[in-house]
């Protein structure tokens, strides 16, 4: 708790602490035998941020003036007054920054391929993360921050950075009146929050960000804590269960008994089958993009057809799971089998295909083979089937899944926490022994899940009968 005195000079008990530990750190450094050149680079390498710290120094130097004038002595009384006159100087000066003290400053771009050239040994090969800094990352971050060394970079330039990214659409080229404006440029503009990025995306835009800035200054590239500004953005939390929306009913019928589906109009083997194995797994979209072949297989030991969701990249597909909890067999629904799915199986097979979706190629920008499948999902099904709630996607047919089997089939969420891919809510006990349940006692619950009453599986056209096989 702050006293009267301190009260008057201090905001807070934070402020009124590193105020004074800035002072004592000065005192300590018994200036009074430097020059009044070498007492400035003390000061400039005990103070971090010309707009707050500084300030503290100064409500700091204040604060123990007026106890030394209470008691009377003033030990202090030469050092207090030069650093006086050094704070008045700095916060006079038009052109004095905190970056005075000489760094190892380099360009950008230097910074960043060494920083990438570290950093990669410990990323994954088919992670992506290298491609997602060069391409996503750090191209904001040269046209924010410009032809800079990074000894020059301070904390005004992370918060412009910061200002931007919060302010920018999260597709720039969706929208014809963004199209031609550079990243300054929506510092002035107004972007609709639901044009945003997401919090989610927001976060990891900032994480990022951050973990180069920290990176700068461990390197001695900088001299002051860019992160710093990064540290404290608060971001709100969208609740998981209020990021997307779960199909109802009604959408589940636009969509599975649409004119796509009745009428056989789907140009590729992955637009038809994706969304049904979806709704019937609750699984991811990238999960099931990337199956390989082998990945879909009769288990003998239960009698199952089960998918394999998995990391092996043995065959050559590009395989991404991002926890070792994703990794796990799920069994075919029998809604899946009567629509002959092992039937088109067998035919890629035939065909030598690796993965059973081959008609979806591997973007390296995002690591997954299902971007240009969500992108169509979201522009087709969600516009020819009116399916115009935007807080629905692709992700929604797993929700929709997922609350199905706890709502409406009353199953315990730990039941099926890992045939879903899920961390298991609970303690040691109760996690470990999910882990160790045998796959036949949450399969069991897969059986359950049964949207009959949504829409009429006998109204799908036959996928022999789809445009992509009758082209072939």
């Amino acid at each position: 708790m702050l006293d009267i005195r301190q009260k008057q000079y201090f905001k807070d008990e934070e402020s009124y602490h590193r105020g004074m530990k800035i002072l004592q750190e000065y005192l300590k450094r018994d200036a009074s035998n430097l020059s009044f050149s070498k007492m400035e680079d003390v000061l400039f390498e005990l103070i971090d941020d010309t707009t707050n710290d500084m300030d503290l120094l100064e409500r700091s130097i204040n604060y123990r003036n007026s106890l030394l004038i209470e008691k009377g002595h003033d030990p202090y009384s030469k050092q207090l007054s030069v650093l006086t006159d050094l704070v008045a100087r700095i916060q006079t000066s038009a052109v004095q920054t905190l970056d005075t003290k000489e760094v190892n400053g380099v360009s950008l771009d230097d910074a960043f391929e060494e920083f990438i050239n570290i950093k990669k040994i410990n990323w994954k090969s088919v992670g992506g993360m290298e491609q997602t800094y060069r391409q996503t990352y750090f191209p904001i971050l040269k046209e924010v921050f410009g032809s800079i060394k990074t000894g020059d970079l301070n904390k005004s330039h992370v918060n412009e950075l910061i200002r931007i990214v919060q302010s920018i659409p999260s597709n720039k080229s969706k929208f014809k009146e963004y199209g031609q404006l550079s990243l300054r440029d929506f510092l002035n503009v107004e972007v609709p929050k639901n044009r945003r990025l997401s919090p989610i995306t927001l976060k990891r835009y900032l994480g990022q960000f951050g973990t180069f800035l920290k990176w700068l200054k461990s390197v001695d590239y900088s001299s002051i804590d860019l992160y710093e500004p990064i540290k404290n953005v608060k971001i709100k939390k969208t609740r998981s269960q209020d990021q997307k929306d779960r199909f109802t009913k009604e959408e589940l019928k636009r969509l599975f008994n649409s004119d796509d589906y009745m009428n056989g109009t789907h140009s590729k083997a992955s637009h038809f089958w994706v969304p049904l194995i979806a709704l019937y797994t609750g699984a991811r979209l990238n999960e099931i993009c990337q199956l390989a072949v082998r990945d879909l297989y009769e288990d003998k030991s239960i009698k199952r057809w089960v998918f394999n969701f998995n990391e092996d990249t043995s065959e050559g597909v590009k395989k991404s799971i991002k926890r070792t909890h994703h990794e796990r067999l799920v069994p075919v629904h029998k809604r899946l089998l009567e629509l002959g799915l092992v039937e088109f199986l067998k035919k890629q097979k035939s065909n030598k295909e690796t993965r059973i979706f081959s008609d979806l190629p591997y973007v390296s920008d995002t690591n997954k083979y299902g971007d240009k499948l969500q992108r169509w999902f979201n522009r087709t099904y969600k516009k020819n089937c009116d399916l115009s709630n935007e807080k629905t996607s692709f992700h929604s047919l797993r929700h929709t899944v997922i609350t199905h089997l706890v709502n409406e089939k009353n199953v315990d969420p730990n039941k099926i926490a890992r045939g879903f891919g899920q961390s298991v809510v609970g303690g040691v006990t109760q996690t470990t022994y999910t882990k160790n349940l045998q796959i036949s006692e949450y399969f069991q619950y897969f059986d359950k899940i049964n949207f009959d009453d949504c829409f009429d599986v006998k109204k799908i056209r036959p996928w022999t009968h789809h445009k992509f096989n009758r082209s072939q």
